[in-house]
This record gives structure tokens, sequence and C-alpha cells, in this order.
């Protein structure tokens, strides 16, 4: 039964939808998958909304494109080739589970043969499954298809013009094995997590040249600083980093070497040997109180942490101390210093009080330092409100009256020219690429980014999204959230299968760069294919997409109907897993690519 009404559609052709102005047209998309295995049950599961919505659209009467390609583009292919080269057990197992061994898997030692074997296989399982697609505009990636491979090039050559592809000193993911940036897409574990701004305090110790390296997010919050916390148990390093002595946790070290400059431990120093002495940090005029914290790791960041009471979980964690006399008689601690330790408002939320780390406590229902989960989602929920609502008080000096997001901008830039703070960056959660190797954080300069932190493109992107209907609704949120979020995005890489930058062809264009605008690329392939490479060209591109230059050839208008008629595309169904990369990208891109109509 299957067979017989899937070879009844194919005949009939009633997936290859042409131009028709007498009925509504319905555009829809999913994702590409990659190619480099069978698919499998996650990929139907997200596939079949967009197969039954597509159904449901043609019996209403719509005249409906359902186009499916591959994606190739990255490391996954060529990590794979290295790990049957090198016949590792694991990789070998995987193979044989897929039913290839023997002359079979030989082949596979070749990248190339991954495409070769997979499409083909790929869109077996779809017809299989009665998927009603159009397969005349079936394509892979990477310029083993020499006609996407202009498409990316003239893609990227658009957002040159436009200085949206930048080379500048950034921080990115990188891969001490592979020596390079990894995407999204060419990691084992941690998609989705990215490079995040630390800034390191200088808080410079009394009656000493030391300086206590204390790591934050929150610049913002060195007005409201109150106290210094560091790990009890920890042995800190003496580093020197050009002319000053600072002191880190052990971990840190290596990072300073690697995102900013040569240093070498010159000594070492014990918790305890800090405890109760005091420190002048950045932004205030008063001096600050070393106080031991159990949830400090000095592994961690810096190995040192600054507090501003708003926090919750500071807050609550100086209660303990306050409490406790035996810890103040442990640590040599000043009774009268611990006692006087109280939050300093700083920053305006409409509808909150002077002490919001006590009273986003409260609404919680904390009610002990030991409610870790509740002060945990209080800390999480504050957070939202001073990002959102926050604006500084007439007591933060140069920032009072700003929004604290234009606090943020501003002292990150003040600090770091005053000589206060120095620019880290961590990761924002564990990353390991295909390689097996675990990513570190790199800041690289030789590198070519998307610049998506370009206010006025993020203004762009806003306008596009405020337009769009989201199913569910509430993704809108995170949506905005990522717009605002995101910053330069490394769009290089120097190995793996995909398409050369072209005006530095050392690199190759990364997956999650060249799958942002393929959707407008369904529109024009079946006619585009059937050209010889040499004679697609930017021009080509520029008449077609976006109406511009003269025709030079008949099928140059045949394929800008096709485009004119099918753009806008009307779905796109996704995961949202790739809210915070590949859908977010691909709002950027459309309004740097195309008119807003």
């Amino acid at each position: 039964m299957e067979q017989k009404w899937i070879k009844k559609w194919a005949d009939a052709k009633i997936f290859e939808p042409e131009i028709d102005n007498n009925r509504p047209k319905f555009f829809a998309t999913f994702p590409y998958p990659y190619i480099n295995a069978y698919l499998h049950v996650g990929h139907l599961y997200s596939l079949m909304r967009t197969e039954a919505f597509v159904r449901y659209k043609r019996m209403k009467g719509f005249n409906v494109l359902f186009p499916q390609a591959w994606h190739a583009t990255g490391s996954p292919i060529i990590s794979a080739t290295e790990r049957v080269i090198a016949k590792e057990p694991k990789q070998i197992k995987i193979m044989k589970d897929m039913g290839i061994t023997g002359d079979l898997l030989a082949k596979f030692e070749k990248p190339e043969f991954w495409i070769e074997f997979f499409e083909p296989e790929c869109e077996k399982d779809y017809k299989s499954m009665g998927m009603s697609v159009d397969w005349r505009r079936s394509f892979h990636t990477t310029s083993l298809n020499p006609h996407y491979d202009k498409f990316i090039r003239w893609q990227f050559r658009k957002l040159k013009e436009k200085n949206y592809v930048i080379k500048g000193k950034f921080p990115v993911v990188w891969c001490p094995k592979c020596e390079t940036a990894i995407g999204d897409h060419a990691r084992k574990e941690g998609e989705g997590e990215t490079t995040q701004d630390f800034i390191w305090g200088k808080f410079r110790l009394k009656d000493s040249d030391l300086i206590l390296m204390a790591g934050t997010t929150r610049p913002d919050a060195f007005y409201g600083q109150t106290h210094i916390w560091i790990d009890p148990d920890a042995t800190y390093k003496i580093v020197k980093v050009k002319d000053e002595k600072w002191v880190v946790g052990p971990e840190a070290v290596k990072k300073i070497e690697d995102q900013y400059d040569k240093t070498g431990v010159i000594g070492e120093i014990h918790a305890k040997e800090l405890m109760g002495k005091w420190t002048r940090g950045p932004l205030v005029d008063y001096d600050t109180y070393i106080v031991p914290a159990w949830f400090i790791d000095a592994n961690v960041g810096s190995g040192i942490v600054y507090s501003a009471l708003e926090d919750p979980v500071d807050l609550y964690e100086l209660e303990r101390i306050h409490n406790d006399m035996d810890l103040i008689r442990q640590y040599n601690l000043d009774e009268e210093v611990i006692a006087k330790l109280k939050p300093i408002s700083i920053i305006d939320i409409p509808g909150m009080g002077e002490n919001l780390g006590k009273e986003i406590g409260d609404e919680f229902g904390v009610k002990s330092p030991d409610d870790k989960k509740r002060i945990e989602e209080a800390k999480g929920e504050l957070n939202k409100r001073v990002f959102r609502k926050g604006v500084m008080k007439n007591n933060c000096g140069a920032c009072a009256g700003m929004t604290v997001q234009d606090a943020l901008v501003y002292l990150k830039k003040h600090l770091i020219e005053a000589n206060e703070a120095v620019m880290f960056y961590e990761l924002s959660g564990k990353v390991v690429c295909r390689c097996l190797t675990e990513a570190v954080v790199n800041v690289v300069s030789d590198q070519w980014f998307v610049d998506y932190a370009n206010p006025e493109w993020k203004k762009l992107a806003h306008e596009c999204l405020d337009q769009m209907k989201l199913y569910p609704e509430k993704s809108r949120q995170q949506f905005n959230h990522v717009i605002d979020w995101l910053h330069e995005w490394a769009c290089t890489r120097e190995t793996g299968l995909g398409t050369k930058l072209p005006w530095d062809e050392k690199w190759l264009i990364e997956s999650l760069s060249d799958s942002t605008i393929y959707m407008a690329y369904y529109t024009i392939v079946h006619k585009l294919q059937k050209l010889n490479p040499d004679d697609v060209t930017d021009e080509l591109f520029d008449y077609v997409l976006l109406g511009k230059g003269d025709c030079k050839d008949p099928v140059w208008d045949e394929m800008k109907a096709e485009f004119d008629y099918w753009y806008p595309m009307d779905f796109r169904n996704s995961g949202k897993d790739l809210i915070q990369n590949h859908l977010t990208f691909s709002i950027f891109i459309h309004t740097a690519i195309f008119k807003k109509e």
C-alpha cells in the first residue's frame, strides 16, 4: 500500500509545484540534516510537524513548496574519517552498528564518500516515509557542490560590503588539539555554549604590592562592593603580569597566558594569610574586607570574588557568618567589621525597595542560607529584573541615571582604560570538540567574525522579529534575549569541509555561517544547477535575489520569477535549541542581504 501511493504521488508530480498566481502559496522548510550517519527518530519527530502542516495546507487549496537539502559543512565528517583511518574502536563500532563493514568501510576513509553514500540513503528514508518533498530542489553544501559554493561566496561578499564580516581580536571557543575555533556543529558536547565576559577587577591589598584579581560579570556592582570572598582552604598563586603582582587561583594562571599576557608564578599565599585584611577596589573611595566563603572555588574564574550584597547568594552567606562566632574566631576576623557589613543600594528597580537581595529572597520564600535551590532561583530572577529594568542610582558616579545595560558597556571600557580591571572570558558551560578534546577560551586576532554585536544590525533583527509569528509565542522572549547578547561570531575555521572565504582562502566558512539564508536558494536551485558553474556569478544572484542589474540570460528571469513568487518563506520549523544560534543568525542575515519586503 505504501509503495503504491508513493509511486502514484511521484508519477503525478504532486509535490513539484510550479508558479500559480491563481492560488495562495505556502513555502515551508525544515533544517537540512547533517549527513554523517543515517537519519534517526529525532529527525522524524521534528520533521513530522512540517510534513503534517504542508499536507493540511495542500488540502486547503494552497500551492505548497516543501523542499529538502543536506548539510555536510564543518568538521564532523572529517573527524569521523580520521577516526576510521585510525581504526578507532568506538568509531569502528558505530560504523558496524550501521551495517558498514569490510570493503565498504574502507571507502569511508575519504570524506567525499560520506556525502556520496549518506545523501541518497537519507533521501530514500524520506521517500519511504512518504514525505511530500519536491526532490528537484535537493542539494548538499560545501565546495563539492560548486553551485551552492558560489551562492555562499556571494552571500559573504555581500556581508563584507556592509562591514558585517570583520577581522579583530575576540574570544572564541577553542580546541587546543585541533588548534581552531569550534562552532556548535563541530562539538560532541556543549552546543549553544559560548564565551562570557568576565571582567577581573583589581583589588589592591593594603600595605602591600599584591593585587587580588576578582572576576565578575557585573562590573556595575563595583559601586556596591562590601567585601571580598576567598576560598578558605586554597593556596593562591602570585604571578608577575607586566609590572604588577596578581593573586589568583591556580587554574587562572593558564587563562592569563591564553587570553592576556605571558606570566610567571613568583610565589604562593594561603587564604589564611589574606583573611581579615583590607583591599581597595575599583570605583570607590573606601576599603573592603577579606572574608572566607565556602561556595568559592579557587579553581573557577580568577579564584576570587567580590561581594555586593544585593546578590541573595552573598547576602545569605554573610548571614551564616554573622550568626557563627566560632567561624569569626577561627579565621581571626574582626567581629565589629563583620557586623557592619550591610548592602549598599545602587540600583533602582520599579516596584522594589532598597534591599534587593533580601526582598527577592523573601519573595522566593528563602528561610536560611541552606535554602540553596530557592536562593539560586531568586538570584536568577533578580538578575533578569536588573538587566531589563534596572537604573543606576545617584551614588554611582559617572553611571548615575544610566540603565544597567548602558552602565555595563561604559564600565568595561572605562575600567580597562583606567587600569582598574582586565577583560577575561569564561565558557558558559562545558564544551567538548568532536575530536574528544575539552575546549577552552582563546583570544584570537587572525580570525574572521560575523559582527552580530553591531547595534544597528541588532535593531534590524528586532524589527524583523517583531513582524514574525512565533509558535509558541513565549519563545519571543528568548529570541529577543539572544539578539541582545549575541556578539562577534567566529565564522571561519582552517579545517573541515565547506566554502572558502572568498577574500582570504586559507579559511573555510563554518557550518552555522553557511546555513542562514539557504531557504532562498531552494526557490531557484532546480534551475540554477542546470547551468555551468562558471556561469553562476555574483551578477546572477544580484539580479535574481536582489533585483539589481540587467538580465543576461532568459533563465535568470525564470529564476527571478521563482524567487519573487515563493519568497518570503511562510513557515520555518525547527528545534528550540537552535534559537540560540541558527534561527537567530537566520534573522540577522536575512535583514542584511534582502530588501525588507
